[in-house]
């Protein structure tokens, strides 16, 4: 908790993302899923046994 000194009373401060309206509410929390899903499907390749080839349906 933060105590409001008199001094302090008319500086406005920022908003916090989540309280702003619009895109902006929703661009950290889309960010970090996007974020997420990129080390999930790098892993998942990374885990892959790269020694064995595979054939590929399109070619």
């Amino acid at each position: 908790m933060v105590d409001v000194v008199s001094s302090e009373a008319g500086i406005p401060r920022p908003d916090h993302p989540l309280e702003q309206s619009g895109g902006a509410k929703w661009f950290l929390p889309a960010f970090g899923v996007l974020v997420l899903v990129g080390i999930i499907y790098v892993g998942y390749a990374l885990s892959q046994d790269l020694a064995i080839a595979k054939t590929v349906p399109w070619i």
